[in-house]
Formats: C-alpha cells, sequence, structure tokens
C-alpha cells in the first residue's frame, strides 16, 4: 500500500477543486437554470480578475455572470468540510468589486463536500447548489 504525505494530499485535494471547477465553467448551460437564469438574458459569464489601482483592490472570482440589471458572483468550492468562513472569503470578495450602482449583487455556492449547517442558516448565499444536485440536472461534463 502506498502511503501519501499530508503535502501529496494537500495537492491532490488542489488538483480535484480545479477540476471541479473546471467541470461547473464547462456546463454553463446546466447552471444558470438553477439559478434562476435564462441563457439569453446573460451578457457575461466567466472567470473574473479585478487588478490592483489607485482605486481597487485586487479580486478574483471564479465566477462572475452579468446580465443587464444584476451581477452574481459564484464561488466554486470543494473541500471535505466548507465551515461558515466561505461567508467572509466570499464576502471580502464582493467588498473589493467595483461595478455600477445600477446593477444588483447575487451570491451563489456550487459546492462538493460536507456544507456546514451555519452557512444555510446564515442565508448569505441566494443559492447554494450541491454537487450532487448539479450532477443530477446534467453537468456531467459533456457537449450538448
Amino acid at each position: 500500500m502506498v502511503k501519501m504525505c499530508d503535502k501529496q494530499l494537500k495537492g491532490l485535494d488542489t488538483m480535484f477543486g480545479l477540476q471541479f471547477e473546471n467541470l461547473v465553467l464547462g456546463n454553463l448551460q446546466t447552471l444558470f437554470p438553477m439559478l434562476g437564469l435564462e441563457e439569453s438574458l446573460v451578457l457575461s459569464a466567466a472567470p473574473f480578475f479585478q487588478r490592483t489601482t489607485a482605486d481597487r483592490e485586487k479580486c478574483q472570482i471564479d465566477l462572475m455572470i452579468q446580465t443587464q440589471r444584476m451581477i452574481m458572483v459564484v464561488e466554486i468550492k470543494r473541500r471535505r468540510e466548507i465551515s461558515h468562513e466561505i461567508i467572509d472569503e466570499v464576502d471580502e470578495k464582493v467588498r473589493k468589486l467595483k461595478f455600477g450602482s445600477r446593477l444588483s449583487l447575487r451570491t451563489a455556492l456550487v459546492y462538493d463536500g460536507r456544507l456546514s449547517p451555519s452557512v444555510a442558516a446564515d442565508r448569505y448565499f441566494d443559492f447554494l447548489i450541491p454537487a450532487d444536485r448539479f450532477f443530477a440536472e446534467g453537468g456531467e461534463g459533456r457537449e450538448r
């Protein structure tokens, strides 16, 4: 039996997390209805990176979806345990974003792992989408 050190296991967790993120990003047609979005109304949907400038801080968003009236920040997370800290992480990203005041902001978490009950109880996220529901709806990494 092969034994792996903690460093190797952490590397595998990171790799699986990136693969999960890519799977979700590759199946936006499955995700949109789960977020209450019609694909025809989406102006853009992609990972987002905001660089540091004189008036804004650096910020990385797993998936930012924009319609004419709304911006949705989607965090995609794969961890054994997803604690209440996920809310603080996403809230920090949201506070750093600079976008027009005429746009409303919504948040979503697509996750694989055990979600702390306090995350759902807090009601910070407008949408909580577990991986098993995503896969049941057709997010299987194949072309449609």
